[in-house]
Parts: structure tokens; C-alpha cells; sequence
């Protein structure tokens, strides 16, 4: 006989035997096992509606922290505040050295007072160029209608001439010496009338005199340097108005009025405007917390919230809603603008906010159970079954879920101590 076969042969009888040897034990321990039943209590699923709310809890901080830091470069001189120190706005906290900056001011002045008598001079001479313009203009003007008046002067005398000849000629004859006197003094009138009648045509061809192009010239120059005598003086009285500025930004004055929680800067050290020298927390308080995107949508700035601890309770309104959520939480901070003393700063209260009626599934926020996800426990033929459902909203002590069918049965007491396939009795029923 083969020997792979032989071998075969005894591995099945010996298999055989140990089945035949252990198999009673197996049968008195099935005779012994009795199955775990768990007692619990449930709720059959309907629908219902509450007035949805939203709770939470929120920290208190100053509405604002402000770090005060000079504008300017400096050595300080004096700080003038102490950490702990109660402050109100424009109250001065520290100065730095400030000899430059009155020494610059000091400047600017004095050149804001030279442009000023500058432009004084310049307008003066404006003036007195305006005059003269004016002037040549009319002398323009009168030169024109003089010539005018001459030329229609001596067309009327050659028109008279040209008359006391012609009617000689015709009463006398032609060779009359009263006739030829009077041509004579006719052809007399026309050279005088051509020689006025050309001044006058020249005068209009050439357009302006001289002196008007001089006057005009120099009228032109006279307002271009007042213009720029103005330009001085504007940007001398704007390095005053910056140098007076540079002054003012040696004081460090206190923009909001609340209470010095840290003093940064030192008497003899440099201060920057990237530095700053105290750090103030205001009087006026806000409310931070965190929500889920899922309530997003529910919340708006003014919407009315109760914010209360142990001791007080304060009515208050949504200032601030953050468009993106934080890194870490993955929450939306929101924060509510609260009166000053309401509550103690760095100290936790509970807000809750007040949403419109809701209608869903409602079960009690003690019956869900969470491992990494939210699952409750239902009822089908006396065992108990795993299921995965959806947080919607809270009403005190009620969680809106998303996931159960109507009529399902939900264990709401004693569920853990179940596990799913778990055999249940159910021992009340609301």
C-alpha cells in the first residue's frame, strides 16, 4: 500500500476517535448555557415638534485687547503706568524723546512763515502787472478808435472837397481858377483820407501793439510764480500739520478704557512701531463660543441669546459671526457683545439661544450612545439592534435625530449594557 495513503487512513481514524471522545462534552455544555436577557425601557418613534434651542458654553473676554505702540521712533522717557492700572481713553501712558520733533516743528513753522510773506509779494506783483495789462489794453483800445475817427474825419472832408469841386466845374467850367483851387484842395482831401484810411487798416492787420504783448508777458509770469508761491505755501503749512503730528505721536495715549494687563517697554529703551509698550484690556466684554456648521445657518448678527452663570444673567445679541471655521475645532466662533461688569473676565457661562419650533424625531439625549458616531439601540423581535442615526438639534434635554423610521422601538433605558443581537425585555413603555 502506498505509504501517503496509509498515512491518510490513520490521520481520519484518529480524527474519529477524538470526535467520539469529546463530543458528549460539547452536548452537556449546550444543555447548560441559559441566554443574558437585559431589561430595558423604550420609546416608540412618532413625530413631534419643539422649540429648537441651542446651547453651549462661551468664555469671557475684553471686547478688546489693545497693544499701544508709539508711531515713531524713539528713546522712551517715561512710562507713566503700572500693570493692574485702571485707565480711560486719551489718558497719556509713556512718551519718547520729542527734542526732534519740536526742533522740526519749531522748523516748518518758520518756512510756512516765509512762503506766506512769498506769496504775499507774489500776489502784490500780480497785481500791479494786472494794472499795467489792463492799461495797455485800453491804450490799445483808444489808439484804434482814434485812427477810426480820423479816417471817417477825412473821408467826410474829401466827400466835401469832392462836392465844392464838381459843383465849380458845372456853375464855373473847367478851367475856372475857383474850379481848379478846388480840385486841388479835393485831390489834397483824398491823399489825407488814403493816408488815414491805411493807418487804420494797418492797425487792424497787425492785431495787438507791442506794449499789450509786454503787459500780457509779463502779467502771465507775474500769476505762474503766485501759483507757485501758493504750491509753497501749501506744502510747508502740510509739514507743519506733520510735524505737529510727529509731536503728538511722542505721547502714548490710551484708545479704549479698561485696565493694564501688561507693561512691555522700559524707561531709556528704543521703542518702534512694531513694539508695543502696554497692553490694555478694555472695560466693554464679549462672549466667545464655538458652533457646529450644522447650526450655521440658524444663527444671525442681533439675534437674540441668554448668556447666565450661578450668579447672573444678561439678554444679549449676536455681534459676530466668523465666515471661516477654526483649524483646530472646526467650529465657527461667534461672540456677543456684553455690559461692563456682567460677568468676570476668563470665566465660562452658558448661553442659550432660543430657534423656532422643529418638527422631527425627538428622543432623550441620554438614550444616544456614541463611539466615534452617534448610534442608538432599537427593538426588533425582543433583540437589540445597532443603529447609526444623525444629530439635528437640541432642546434641553431632547436631541432632534435623523436615521429612525416611525413606530421603530428605541431603547431610552439600558442600553449600556447592551450589545447588538443582545435578547431584551421591555419593562415600561411610555
Amino acid at each position: 500500500m502506498n505509504k501517503w495513503i496509509k498515512n491518510s487512513i490513520i490521520a481520519l481514524v484518529l480524527t474519529g476517535v477524538g470526535f467520539l471522545l469529546i463530543g458528549p462534552l460539547f452536548e452537556k455544555e449546550d444543555k447548560e448555557f441559559v441566554e443574558r436577557v437585559v431589561a430595558v425601557e423604550t420609546l416608540v418613534v412618532s413625530q413631534s415638534a419643539f422649540e429648537e434651542s441651542y446651547r453651549s458654553v462661551a468664555f469671557i473676554s475684553p471686547l478688546q485687547i489693545t497693544q499701544a505702540a508709539f508711531q515713531n521712533v524713539g528713546t522712551i522717557t517715561q512710562i507713566n503706568v503700572k500693570e493692574g492700572d485702571r485707565v480711560t481713553t486719551n489718558q497719556v501712558l509713556a512718551r519718547i524723546n520729542d527734542e526732534q520733533s519740536r526742533l522740526q516743528l519749531q522748523n516748518s513753522k518758520e518756512a510756512l512763515s516765509n512762503a506766506q510773506f512769498n506769496l504775499q509779494s507774489a500776489q502784490s506783483n500780480e497785481q500791479t502787472q494786472k494794472q499795467l495789462y489792463d492799461e495797455a489794453l485800453a491804450n490799445d483800445e483808444e489808439a484804434i478808435n482814434t485812427l477810426f475817427e480820423n479816417q471817417n474825419q477825412a473821408k467826410q472832408e474829401r466827400d466835401t472837397a469832392l462836392e465844392t469841386y464838381e459843383s465849380n466845374r458845372d456853375t464855373l467850367g473847367e478851367n475856372s481858377p475857383v474850379t481848379q483851387s478846388s480840385l486841388v484842395a479835393y485831390n489834397q482831401s483824398e491823399l489825407t483820407y488814403q493816408l488815414a484810411l491805411t493807418q487804420y487798416n494797418n492797425a487792424l492787420a497787425s492785431g495787438e501793439s507791442n506794449e499789450v504783448v509786454i503787459a500780457r508777458s509779463r502779467y502771465n509770469a507775474a500769476q505762474s510764480n503766485t501759483n507757485a508761491n501758493r504750491t509753497q505755501v501749501n506744502i510747508a503749512r502740510n509739514n507743519v500739520t506733520q510735524a505737529e503730528n510727529n509731536l503728538e505721536n511722542t505721547v502714548l495715549r490710551a484708545t479704549v478704557s479698561g485696565t493694564v494687563v501688561r507693561v512691555v517697554g522700559n524707561v531709556n529703551e528704543l521703542a518702534t512701531p512694531l513694539a508695543p509698550v502696554v497692553v490694555i484690556a478694555s472695560d466693554e466684554l464679549k462672549a466667545i463660543f464655538g458652533v457646529p456648521f450644522q447650526w450655521l445657518p440658524t444663527l444671525f448678527i442681533n439675534q437674540e441669546i441668554s448668556i447666565f452663570n450661578s450668579t447672573n444673567q444678561v439678554d444679549a445679541k449676536i455681534s459676530s459671526i466668523s465666515p471661516l471655521p477654526d483649524q483646530a475645532s472646526r467650529t465657527y466662533e461667534v461672540g456677543v457683545n456684553l455690559p461692563i461688569g456682567s460677568f468676570a473676565i476668563g470665566s465660562s457661562v452658558s448661553i442659550d439661544i432660543a430657534l423656532n419650533d422643529i418638527v422631527g424625531v425627538w428622543l432623550p439625549i441620554s438614550s444616544i450612545l456614541n463611539d466615534g458616531q452617534p448610534y442608538v439601540y432599537i427593538v426588533e423581535d425582543d433583540r437589540a439592534i445597532k443603529r447609526r442615526v444623525t444629530l439635528l438639534g437640541f432642546n434641553n434635554s431632547d436631541v432632534r435625530v435623523e436615521g429612525l423610521l416611525s413606530n421603530e422601538v428605541v431603547v431610552i433605558n439600558g442600553m449600556k449594557s447592551l450589545r447588538s443581537g443582545t435578547s431584551v425585555k421591555v419593562v415600561n413603555q411610555p
